[in-house]
């Protein structure tokens, strides 16, 4: 019998509130935001979300092989231009919180 071993993968759920007048560009923001990460060496998964009954409120789920992955992701030029963007954008600061797969 061989012995399976896994690797951790950081999984976190980045939350996101729109001001209502800026709902659009956040969603826009996000957009150009998704590609690029997805692109990325150590990106696993990169998928937002809207909440339907919210058109304010975003979720992204993102995988990252690991912590330098994620700390890459945070210097990016695209991540670096959404945030300008989202600064002013949002009506409070995004959370991001991690997930632990209990699988």
């Amino acid at each position: 019998m061989s012995e399976k071993t896994t690797t951790k993968t950081l999984i976190l759920n980045v939350e996101l509130r729109a001001l209502p007048e800026a709902a659009d560009q956040v969603r826009e923001t996000l957009d150009a935001l998704t590609g690029p990460s997805r692109a990325e060496a150590g990106c696993r998964g990169y998928q937002q979300y809207v909440d339907p009954y919210d058109p304010t409120r975003f979720s992204i789920i993102e995988e990252w092989d690991d912590q330098a992955a994620l700390d890459y992701h945070f210097t990016t030029e695209h991540f670096l231009i959404a945030k300008k963007v989202l600064d002013v954008a949002l009506a409070e600061p995004f959370r991001l919180r991690f997930l632990e797969d209990r699988s």
